[in-house]
Parts: structure tokens; sequence; C-alpha cells
């Protein structure tokens, strides 16, 4: 009987993908032995990796999807399913609710934490489904204290906007940046739409308040009026993280960004025009999940669907929509 091939180990994936030199690995693994640590995080020590190389090598092994957290906006649904002692107990992170399919998303840095899992499902009461997805570590417990240690609702942010000033030298730092109001207020604003179903959102600045527009089923809806004075902050911040010049303002710009929202990624293309007002920017948002609806989503009628999908099977003909 063939014997079965054994799997590559960790430094072994590493190694055939040129991530390290043997010689990085019999380094890292010498120092394990005195430090006791997993070896991708003895790796991330020595500086010979970084945790998202770690992250997604894992990923890969153990046949799990995996995240960059910093690409993420917070949902507030989803966490206030799981109290902050919960998480930072079990070090899982909730991501997502979906609520079309029941399903929390979670981040964790152990896909093996059976404990975690169980009581996490016992805690819901076996209603909602969890999908784990792999973070680094180091990642997860920055953004748990991100997630849970600041204001997050749209009101919220804009009341503490309200008693502070904007950082605009933080805001033109391509980084998540979660100590500025402003910048979760982009990413709740953007997590909104999304949830929403919008498939455009307008941010239109008027001589003395911002107009705030989705565009859902084709119709623009508006959503939100905010004074003046936020649109520099909430400009810069989409400008920068889109790719822009933030110090052109006369003349059209486009940039694209993505982000993980509601538990997949999400895609924006950006494009800026001057206005006499300001630069009005509109964010087409790039859906991947939405591009095909299935049949059973299109609102049809039992015997429709069927009639369809009997018609389908034929190797001939035609389907005339009027």
């Amino acid at each position: 009987m063939a014997e079965q091939r054994r799997k590559p180990r960790l430094g072994e994936l590493m190694i055939l993908q040129g991530l390290i030199s043997q010689d990085q690995l019999r380094i890292a693994l010498t120092e394990q032995e005195q430090s006791n640590l997993p070896l991708g995080r003895q790796l991330v020590l020595l500086g010979f990796v970084t945790e998202a190389t770690v992250r997604d090598v894992i990923a890969e092994k153990i046949g799990y999807e995996s995240v960059d957290l910093s690409t993420i906006a917070a949902d507030i649904e989803a966490l206030q399913l799981v109290p902050q002692d919960f998480a930072r107990r079990y070090h899982l992170l909730p991501m997502a609710y979906e609520e079309s399919t029941k399903t929390l998303v979670i981040a964790m840095a152990d896909m093996f934490n059976v404990v975690a899992l169980d009581q996490l499902r016992a805690m819901l009461g076996g209603r909602i489904q969890i999908r784990p997805l792999l973070a680094a570590e180091a990642q997860l417990e920055e953004y748990i204290d991100h997630f849970y240690g600041y204001e997050l609702s749209v009101d919220g942010i804009l009341r503490e906007i309200e008693t502070g000033e904007i950082d605009y030298n933080s805001l033109s730092e391509d980084g998540d940046g979660y100590t500025q109001p402003v910048v979760r207020l982009v990413g709740a604003l953007l997590m909104d739409a999304v949830k929403r179903g919008a498939s455009d959102i307008h941010f239109e600045p008027e001589y003395a308040f911002l107009r705030i527009r989705y565009r859902i089923d084709g119709v623009l809806h508006q959503v939100r009026s905010l004074h003046k004075s936020y649109w520099g902050g909430v400009v810069v911040r989409l400008k920068v993280v889109s790719g822009m010049d933030i110090a052109e303002t006369r003349a059209p710009q486009d940039g694209r960004l993505s982000m993980n929202l509601c538990g997949r990624p999400i895609d924006f293309r950006v494009s800026s025009h001057p206005t006499i007002n300001g630069e009005n920017i509109v964010l087409r948002v790039l859906d991947r999940e939405k591009s095909i609806i299935p049949m059973e989503r299109m609102g049809l009628r039992a015997e429709t669907l069927d009639e369809l999908r009997m018609m389908m099977t034929r190797p001939e003909g035609i389907v005339i929509v009027t």
C-alpha cells in the first residue's frame, strides 16, 4: 500500500514559496525551543516575515479564507451580538452580520479554538450560523480595541466631531486611523450604503450643507444632510483611500478603493469633480455578490420559476422579456 503523502509544515511551505530561506527557518526553530512560541509568531518577531504573510500561508494550508482587518469597517449589528468581554476572552472579532442568511462573520487567530466557537454558538442560542475567517493575531488584538473602544454609529460619530477638532494630518495618512472620528464616519456611511443595497453614493456639497444620497434600484434617495464644516475632513479621507491627489481641487479625478463590508470584499469606483460649492464625489458600489442575481432571489412565483427551469433544460428556444 502506497504511503500517504504528508502535508508540508508551515516552515516548509514558506521555503517552497520563497518567503524564507533554510537558514532563517533553522534560526527560528532554534529560538522557538527557548520561547515556546508558535513558529509563525517566532518568524514575525525575528523580522523574517510579516503577520500578513503568516496569516495567508496558514489560511492556504488549512483551507480557510483569510482577512486583512485594516480593510474592513465595523458592523454595529455584529458587535451588538457579541459582548466586549466575550470577544476579548475568546480572542475573536465580530465582523459582519448577514440578516438574509442569519450568519455572523467573525475573525479569529486560532481557527481550531473549538471552545471559543462552541461558547459563541451557545451564547447566540443556535439561531445564527458562524463563519470564521483567519486574521493575524496582533491585528486582531488591535481591532478588538478599535471596534469596541470607539463610537461607531453615524449619529454618535457626528456628536463626537462636534465636540472636538479634526486632525487633517492624520486623515492624509493612508492608514486606518480609528482614533479620528472622520475615518470612522466614512466607514460607517459606506457600510450603511452597502447594507441598504445602494449602487451609488453621492456626496454633494451645497452652499451651507452637505447632501448625502444613495441610488437604490435606480432612484436617488437623500439619506442625510450634514453641516458644511464636515465636508473638509470627509473629502480628504475619501480622496486618500481612493488614491487621489488631495492637493488637486480644480480638476476632475478618478480613483478606486476596496473594503471588506458585510463580510465580503466590496470595490468602489470613485470620481470627483469641482463645483462652485466644493468637490462633488460619487462612489459606484461594485458588489461582486450582486453582479448576477440567482433566479431564486428575483421575486418570481414558484410556478413561473419551475417553468423557466424547465425551459432552460431544452437545447433550443428563446426567452423574450417585454
